[in-house]
Order: C-alpha cells, then sequence, then structure tokens
C-alpha cells in the first residue's frame, strides 16, 4: 500500500523535530506499506490542485487530504490600516506571527521573553480585529469546489481520496474559528457520503480527548498543533479507513 499526506502543517509538523503522525501510520499498516509526507506549512487546498500531476505520476494507492485549518481559520485581516504597521516579525507575509506560540523554551530567560512576545501578539490580533477585522482564506464553497475538482481527477486515476475534517481548535486563542471549522467539516462530511469516499472525523476524536483531559494532553501550547499523543490519534484513525478500503 502506497499512500501520500497532503494538508499543511497540521500533517508537515512543526519545529526542529517536525512531528507528525507520518512514521506511527506507516507503522500501523504494516510493513508493506509506504507512507510519504508531501504537506506544506501554510498551504490551502489549491495546494493539492498544484500537485495533482505529480500524484498521477506517484500513483499512490490512497491520498490522505488534511486541509481546512489554515483555509477556514479566521484570520487578522492583511489589507486593513494596521496591519502594515506591524513590526517585521509579527507583520511577515501573512501574519502568522500574531497567532499563538506551539513551544515555549525550557530556558526560563527565553521562556519569560517568549511569554511576552505571546502577550504582544495577541493585543496585535485583537487590535486588528477591532479595527480592521477579519478574514478567511479559502471560502466553505469554494474550499468545496475545490476539493471536487482534487477528487474527481484522483478517482479518474485510480487513487482513493481520504477526506479528514479539520482539528478541534480552542475558541479562546483563534475567535470565531471554531465555527467555521464546523461548517467546512460538515461540507466535507456529505460531501464524501454522496460520493463514496471515506472520511476521517479528527476534530470529534480529539474534541472528546480535550473534553475528558484538558488542551495539553493532545496539543501544544497553541491549542492548534498536536503533540505526540494527539498525532495518535490521527494515525488510529486514518489506519483504520486505510485497512479498511485496503482488504
Amino acid at each position: 500500500m502506497k499512500v501520500i499526506l497532503l494538508g499543511d502543517s497540521i500533517t508537515q509538523g512543526i519545529g526542529s523535530k517536525a512531528v507528525n503522525y507520518q512514521a506511527e501510520l506507516e507503522l500501523l499498516l504494516g510493513d508493506e506499506s509506504m507512507v510519504l509526507n508531501w504537506a506544506v506549512t501554510g498551504s490551502t487546498i489549491d495546494c493539492a490542485v498544484a500537485v495533482c500531476a505529480r500524484l498521477i505520476e506517484e500513483r499512490p494507492d490512497f491520498v490522505v487530504l488534511l486541509y481546512g485549518n489554515v483555509d477556514a481559520q479566521i484570520r487578522p485581516c492583511r489589507t486593513g490600516k494596521l496591519f502594515r504597521y506591524l513590526p517585521g516579525r509579527f507583520g511577515a507575509v501573512n501574519g502568522c506571527m500574531i497567532l499563538p506560540r506551539p513551544f515555549y523554551s525550557h530556558k526560563w530567560y527565553l521562556w519569560l521573553l517568549q511569554r511576552l512576545e505571546n502577550v504582544l501578539r495577541s493585543l496585535f490580533r485583537h487590535m486588528i480585529y477591532h479595527f480592521d477585522g477579519t478574514e478567511q482564506w479559502v471560502q466553505p464553497e469554494r474550499y468545496l469546489q475545490t476539493l471536487d475538482a482534487v477528487c474527481k481527477r484522483m478517482h479518474s486515476a485510480g487513487i482513493h481520496p481520504v477526506i479528514c475534517s479539520t482539528v478541534y481548535i480552542d475558541e479562546r486563542l483563534f475567535p470565531g474559528s471554531d465555527v467555521e471549522y464546523r461548517k467546512i467539516n460538515a461540507l466535507m462530511l456529505q460531501y464524501a457520503t454522496e460520493n463514496g469516499y471515506d472520511f476521517v472525523d479528527l476534530y470529534s476524536a480529539l474534541k472528546q480527548r480535550v473534553q475528558q483531559e484538558g488542551w495539553s494532553v493532545c496539543y501544544n501550547e497553541d491549542h492548534f498543533h498536536p503533540n505526540a499523543a494527539g498525532y495518535h490519534v490521527f494515525a488510529t484513525q486514518i489506519a483504520k479507513a486505510l485497512n479498511r478500503n485496503h482488504l
């Protein structure tokens, strides 16, 4: 079984170790399986369109599509009056540096500076929300249209798409995003059901763990990027779908 993973930083992994679920998924699938990780941090469903030709040349049995986290997230507006005046470290190209930090240093002085920086991130984010509003990089309707085009192209080439939900997200740290995630997940579920594709509901599985044991059990400090235990949820849920179709 050859599997290719597509997605954003949730799939690619972040930090120097770039922890993700690729190795564990390959282990769960068995010795005759190969899992390739083609995810790109910060990418949207449009990235899947860009790699379709390369995918067809690679001829995997399955492609795991784990988008929507970047696409549907509510973000500070980049075209407003305040964004252009942000310090370069926080503005960058897309404003990702004003989202919460996923990690903190174990050294106390760095930890203190990073905590202060995170307060500034939150301050800048709320200022832009208030004065310039918010934006969503990919609207749900266009997301679904693009997903449909990608899945149909894969299916016609004999590749089985596996559609994953977004992660569960902390509404306190990402105001407005949870409702958008639930909206796009409902669209993906309906689409997968109507077209006979597998849908892996990571959102509900992660939400259940968080409600039972707290955010730190599955997530890093930003309550967005999973930790090793969170990725175990990914690997087990996705492996079930793949094995079910491979039998």
